[in-house]
């Protein structure tokens, strides 16, 4: 699925699948089977590009939380 790819290409940091996912409108809020999102992912790995990348999406939840109520 879309929402898979995104995480899985954030978690592999390949900026240009990442950034051809979102312009395919893929979920941006969407998040894996611990409510871990993309945005997550890119934080953590302090990938800059995709973090960027991802806050520029119009639709970004930057307040969302995963399953355990980290942001």
């Amino acid at each position: 699925s879309q929402i898979n790819l995104l995480i899985a290409s954030t978690q592999s940091q390949l900026s240009s699948v990442i950034q051809h996912a979102l312009n395919q409108d893929a979920e941006v809020n969407g998040h894996d089977d611990e409510g871990r999102s993309a945005l997550v992912y890119a934080l953590v790995l302090n990938e800059a590009s995709i973090i960027d990348s991802l806050l520029a999406h119009p639709n970004i939840d930057v307040d969302k939380v995963d399953s355990y109520g980290v942001p």
